[in-house]
Formats: C-alpha cells, structure tokens, sequence
C-alpha cells in the first residue's frame, strides 16, 4: 500500500457545488449540495461507485444555499436510530432525519431554527445538536427541542460534541465557545477571522480551522497547542482519522493538506475550492468539490485511477493552482484586476462585481463602479473605505483566489441596501507581525532519558560520597522514570497529570547534578515545559534554572536548552507571568550571549526574543524594555550568518516595532546597512521580511 492518497474517483451527479461529505460504512458516504438534494455513494468495488439514493424533500432558497448540513448517526449509537441515520440541515430551516435502509422521504422533520442548518453532531446520550446561521445552537431529543444555546453573535458554523458532555461550537463571531449543562463556561477569542470547522482529536482535545488559513489544536479545557500553518486562503473543514494519528483540513486554496503530528506530509491539490472532507473507514479520503464533484483518494494502489487519469486531473489542479498563486488576475469582462470582490445589493439579485488593482486611487475605482452600476452617489466613501481596508496590506505573498467569503456569503453590502451590511475582514498575509510564540518542542526522548539514566549510574557508582548523592534511587528513580513515560506517551497536549513525588524527583536532579552533567535534564525540562500539567509546575523556580544555566560560563549545551526552555516557557500563563515580572534581567542575559560562536544558542535566543517581542507588539508602557530587546536582536542579527536565524531575528524586529513608533529611530540606527543586506539573501522569506521592515520604517 502506498503511503500517499492518489485520486480513485471523480463522481459527477449533483448539480450545484458539493457543500458536504460524510462517511458510512464499507468505504461509502453521503454528500450534500447546493442543489438542495444529498445522494449516498455506494462503494461497488476498485475505484467504482454508485449513486444509490438521491435524499430530496429540502426546498431550494432564494439564497440556492441548498443544503450545507450533513451528519451520519451510525447504526447502534443512537437509542431512537438503531439502524443509523443521515442527518441533512438545509437553508429552508429545517432538519430531516433519513433512514439509513431506504426510503424516499425523511422519517423525521425537525422545525425550530430561524436560520440556514449548516452543522450537526451527536452527544454520547444520543441527543442531536444542530447549529444554524440564526446565531444559536439547538439540542434535540427524538422530536422535541429540549434546548437552546444563544451567545454567538453571528452564524454558527460548526458544532462538537466532547466525551464528557461539553459542547464546543465556533462562529463567524471569531470565537470558540465551550459548553456544559446548558451554559456556556469558556469564550475563545483568538482569532481575528471567522471560525469554519471543527473535530475531535481523541485523547487530545480538538482542531478548529479558520478564515486566517490557520489550523489549531486546542486541549479539552480551550488552551492552544499549536498552530498548523500552510494554506494560503481560508481553511472551511478539518477532520481526524479513525486512529487520530492523522488530521486532514481543507479550503479555498483547492488543496487538501495531510498532518501527522505538526507535520504536513502531502498536499493533496484540486481544481476548485474545496468545502468539506472526511475520512472513510477503509482508509480512503472523501471531498467536496466546489466544481459540483464528489472526489475519492485512496492509498491503496489497487483503487487507484488509472495513471494517464491522474496526469490530466493534476493538470486541471495545476492549473487551479496556478491562478490562484500569487501574482494572478482575475477579469471583470476584458479588463484585468488584482482583487474582484461581489458587491450584493438586493436579496435574490446578481452580485455586482467591483474591480480594483493595487495602487490605484480607492475612490477613484468606487466612482467607476458607482457610475457604472447607476448607484447613489452616498455610497462613494462607504466603498472607498472598504477597498482600503481589504487592499492595503496586499503588497508581497498575497495569496490569490475570490475576495468573498462564499461560505458565509459574506459579501459587502451598502449600508442602506435591502440587506444589512455585513462585517468584512481584511485578510493580510504579511509576515510581519508575527502573531504566534516559537516553541522549540520537537525532540525523542528515548536517547536523552537514556542518557540521564547512564549519569545516574555513574554518580552510584562514584567513590565520592557527595556525588552518590546527586544519584536518583529506589522510590525517586521509580517517580522519574514514571513522569518521563507521561511525557513520551501522552505527547505535550494531553490533559495527563504528574504526582508531587515525580515533580519532586526531577527538580531535585535539575538543582543538584553539576553543571557539565546537567545538559539532558535540560532538554527534558524544555520538551516537558509545553505540556499543561509539567511545565507550570517549575514557574517558582525558572529564574534560578535560567541563572544556573544560562551564566557566562555555563557549558553551550547548557545555554542551548536554557534558551529553549524559556521560549516554550511563553505557552502557559503562569510561566509568562514570570518571563514578563522579570524581563530587564532576562533580555540582559540573553544580550550577553548575543556574539556566541554556536549557531544553536543564537538560534534558541532568537526564538526568546521573538517571543518577547510579540507579547510587547502594541504595548504602550514597555519602550525602554523594546528598547533594550531591539538592541539585543541587532547584535544577534549582525554576528549571524545562519539565514534561518536571521530570519527569525529580523521578523522579531518587525514584530516588536511595527506597532511601536517610538522605537522606529533606533531602529533605523541601529539597522539600515543591515537590512539592505538581509533583503538581498538567497532565503525568499527572509527577503520578503526585510523589504516589509525596509517599508515600515522608510528605508
């Protein structure tokens, strides 16, 4: 079997574009359509399928919405639907429940939402929840709505049901909310974009994905874990293998992106946007086509299509790709523009399409389209103002592809048209400024427990009674061993704890071992320092293992992890609050380490200095501390020759002045030569910072 998907079927059938895809049993699944209907897809055998039913009793909207919800109940889970059940949700309002076995009309109809149905899941009690672009989230029991969740502020896109009973929803409010017993207990709001999917990651918590391109993993109780970056536009669907070591997120860059762990190890490109996926149960992957197809991807080699297939469909996705890639144009009639955005004016009308190419005047391309389109004149500035505010970071790396949000509908409209204006979101892709800390977790913790195992040994076998001492025995070596197993087994996200005795035994070997001998107890520190329940735990004593270790004379391997460690110190609050009560003394002591030989320990130290500088970006009260943080990063940026880290270091430098006049003329001082140099690299990352840099500070 081969370890990556190749395409096994392109099913045409429905008529409009393919909203959403779930899987049954026996690698089939059902997918649902703006066409208003859903159809079961029956795997035959190879790379064959058949539409065995078409699910049709939704009425088409004015909005031709169709239906966007979709949920399957398996059989035996569900006490009123032992057989199992399709769930579909569509624009007319309504829920209707399908019997898996047949039938042409839905067993059940579900009346009570006010708005479009466009997510479902089920709770371990067999109860239905439906979320809806009425704002609000429903609770179902058989026929009766038994209750209703009000808190978002705009439509709710995704709904999840967590094995203890929570509920977590997320919105184009930009937030995520966590339910529990009918209230909500916890609001998230960590993203600057609309909110589109959910999923359950067993054991671990669950993903969100977003209008930002961002993916992210959450624990149970709503703490980030990681963002997982690589799309280039916004990401509508994610979800997790039957044995979760795999997550899978897809959009309206037409790719479907394959994450194991942190790592993105396939890109699977289509020829449209995509809105939904799932995977199936004998291992295949299923998507929804905004091109109204229905595509199949397998790793079995002997369901796979034909290779000269495959060649003409990666043609047809190239060349999606292609014009979605930066650079492109898109045409309003024979006329070519860098952003198209739909302008709806009356409900049920066309949209209008404005056109706009960057550098031109704003208000001069809203009057062309006011006259043009015979609107009011009092429209002018409204427009202008919304051109600048989804244009003016637009200048290097944008990705291309529609400036509409066609999930949401979410195109600009007048205010004093017959629909309500709706909120609209500038989508910048700059690199500066960074947004997310650098955490430098990745590490195999085989090797390095074995060689604090093999220190342990020699100090019990010393001659010298004080260094026995240091060794761990009997209960203390059992409680060490026990909190590494935790930390190698459960990975840094899981809500596992630690006992006092095993915190105990690992900050007694922290503070005794010599200096020379410590370095694998520091690498064990930074890799547990991001899980929730090890990390938090050493807060009262990060000063001195940052004093002990990271001293003048301090070994490099030393410095190396201490350095590590205070970045992944800047996951959790308790630890931040420390960083933060004691920065003057901590950027003073990574500013004596700044002209280091070792390219690793400039390299941790420019993770810490990005990290101080997103938490001070905006911050009015913290100039001279930026002051003495921008003085370190030049340090570190003009004895650095790495382009990785000087990568890091000029995109903290970015970070820490964007937002912070104040600083901008020592910058200047303290960087032009530079940065005319920096831009020039061969690193095209590194280049694109520099220039932004170069800009803000009109170099």
């Amino acid at each position: 079997m081969s370890s990556e998907y190749q395409l096994s079927a392109e099913l045409p059938g429905h008529s409009g574009e393919v909203r959403s895809v779930r899987g049954l049993t026996g690698g089939s699944f059902v997918s649902s359509s703006k066409d208003a209907t859903a159809r079961i897809w029956t795997h035959t055998g190879g790379n064959s399928y058949e539409c065995a039913r078409v699910l049709e009793a939704h009425q088409q909207t004015i909005e031709k919405g169709g239906v966007p919800g979709l949920h399957v109940i398996p059989a035996g889970r569900h006490p009123n639907l032992t057989a199992g059940a399709v769930i579909t949700g569509g624009y007319d309002r309504l829920v209707m429940v399908w019997d898996v076995e047949g039938g042409n009309s839905p067993s059940l109809t579900l009346i009570g939402h006010q708005g479009a149905v466009v997510c479902f899941d089920d709770t371990p009690e067999g109860d239905l929840i439906s979320g809806s672009t009425d704002n609000t989230i429903r609770i179902w029991r058989g026929t009766q709505c038994i209750k209703v969740l009000e808190g978002h502020k705009f439509p709710v896109w995704s709904v999840l049901a967590l094995p203890n009973g929570d509920i977590v929803s997320c919105s184009g409010d930009r937030t995520i909310k966590i339910w529990r017993a009918g209230s909500c207990i916890k609001t998230i709001a960590d993203s600057s974009e609309p909110i589109r999917g959910l999923a359950h990651v067993p054991g671990l918590g669950f993903l969100s994905c977003s209008n930002d391109a961002l993916v992210k993993l959450w624990t149970y109780d709503g703490e980030v874990q990681a963002a997982l970056v690589g799309h280039t536009n916004f990401v509508f669907a994610v979800a997790v293998s039957a044995d979760g070591t795999e997550f899978a997120s897809c959009g309206e860059d037409g790719t479907v992106r394959i994450w194991r762990g942190l790592d993105c190890i396939q890109v699977l490109q289509h020829p449209c946007g995509l809105w939904s996926l799932d995977f199936l149960d004998n291992g295949d992957l299923v998507t929804a086509g905004q091109d109204s197809l229905v595509r199949v991807w397998t790793r079995d080699a002997s369901r796979a299509l034909p290779i000269s297939i495959r060649t003409e469909f990666g043609s047809r996705a190239a060349a999606y790709a292609s014009a979605a890639a930066p650079g492109g144009k898109q045409k309003i009639g024979n006329k070519e523009y860098d952003h198209v955005f739909d302008v709806q004016l009356n409900e049920g009308a066309a949209p209008l399409k404005l056109g706009y190419n960057s550098g031109d005047n704003p208000y001069m391309a809203a009057q062309e389209f006011i006259t043009q389109n015979e609107l009011q004149q009092d429209f002018l500035d409204e427009i202008a103002k919304f051109i600048i505010a989804n244009t003016s970071r637009v200048e290097i790396g944008q990705p291309r592809g529609p400036e509409i949000d066609p999930f949401t509908q979410d195109r600009y409209r007048p205010q004093g048209s017959v629909l309500p204006a709706e909120h609209t979101q500038s989508r910048s892709t700059d690199i500066i400024p960074l947004k997310y800390p650098m955490f430098l977790d990745q590490g195999n913790f085989a090797p390095i427990v074995a060689k604090v195992l093999q220190l342990n040994q020699q100090f019990l076998e010393d001659p010298d009674p004080a260094r026995q001492s240091f060794a761990l025995v009997g209960t203390e070596m059992n409680a060490f061993e026990s909190a590494m197993r935790t930390l190698k087994e459960t990975s840094r996200y899981h809500s596992s704890a630690f006992s006092a005795q095993e915190i105990s035994a690992f900050k007694k070997a922290l503070s005794t071992w010599p200096s020379d001998q410590r370095f694998p107890l520091l690498d064990l520190l930074r890799l547990g320092t991001v899980h929730p329940e090890f990390g938090p735990k050493f807060a009262s004593e990060l000063m001195s293992i940052v004093n002990n270790n990271l001293a003048d004379d301090s070994p490099a391997p030393s410095q190396i992890m201490t350095g590590r460690f205070i970045a992944n110190c800047f996951k959790f609050d308790s630890l931040k609050a420390v960083l933060l009560q004691n920065a003057e003394a901590l950027v003073e002591r990574l500013n004596s380490h700044a002209t280091s030989a070792n390219k690793n320990v400039r390299a941790a130290l420019s993770a810490c200095c990005l990290n101080f500088s997103i938490i001070l970006n905006g911050k009015t009260n913290s100039a001279e501390l930026g002051g003495r943080l921008l003085s370190t990063l030049s340090v570190l940026l003009a004895n650095e020759s790495d382009l990785e880290n000087r990568f890091i270091q000029v995109a903290a430098i970015g970070t820490l002045v964007i937002n912070d006049p104040r600083l901008h003329p020592q910058a200047k001082d303290l960087l032009h030569a530079k940065l005319s140099e920096t831009a020039k690299d061969e690193l095209p990352k590194l280049q694109q910072v520099s220039s932004e840099l170069l800009r803000l500070l009109s170099l």
